[in-house]
């Protein structure tokens, strides 16, 4: 792109040149042509005249053959040159639509990784929450049990004391008898 805008000023160069010589060979053009005009001298100045008219009439001819030369030229290089920024913009817009849909991709991914794992989460809060509950009524049990345990362990130890009681007085009683 750097060189298409160096051969671009330059070819804008030339035309300045091809241009600043086609008003000159015009202006030589009209001048000599006032001075044949009002040149009072015989025919040799005349043919003379009339020769560097040609000469200057022909300057201007491959002036402007010139100047169109490099205007075509000057067309085209700026037809490439937008060209060139058109191909590489397409080629921007085609690389930002890839990034973008793959951005997009990867935000829907993140979002199921996110929204999965929060059901996880959820999920595993539930189930230790309900452990808990578990665990809860499971030591409240526990209590009772041991409750239950506790007072058949009194009830066991006074039917064993009544149950001595009785064999000692079952024993008086033989003793007595």
């Amino acid at each position: 792109l750097v060189a298409k805008e160096s051969e671009l000023s330059k070819a804008l160069e030339e035309i300045d040149d091809l241009v600043y010589a086609l008003r000159v060979a015009e202006d030589k053009l009209r001048n000599s042509s006032n001075a044949a005009h009002y040149d009072s001298h015989p025919s040799d100045t005349h043919e003379e005249l009339l020769r560097d008219m040609e000469a200057l009439m022909k300057e201007k001819i491959d002036a402007e053959a010139r100047l169109e030369e490099e205007l075509l030229r000057r067309k085209d290089f700026e037809n490439e040159v937008k060209k060139a920024a058109e191909d590489e913009n397409e080629k921007l817009m085609m690389e930002a639509d890839r990034t973008i849909r793959l951005l997009k991709e990867k935000n829907s991914q993140l979002t199921e990784d996110l929204s999965s794992a929060e059901s996880e989460v959820y999920t595993m809060k539930q189930e230790s929450e309900d452990l808990l509950d578990r665990m809860s009524r499971a030591e409240a049990k526990a209590s009772d049990l041991e409750s239950v345990i506790a007072s058949m362990k009194d009830e066991l130890y006074r039917e064993k004391e009544n149950k001595k009681k009785l064999v000692e007085d079952l024993n008086k009683l033989e003793q007595e008898s």
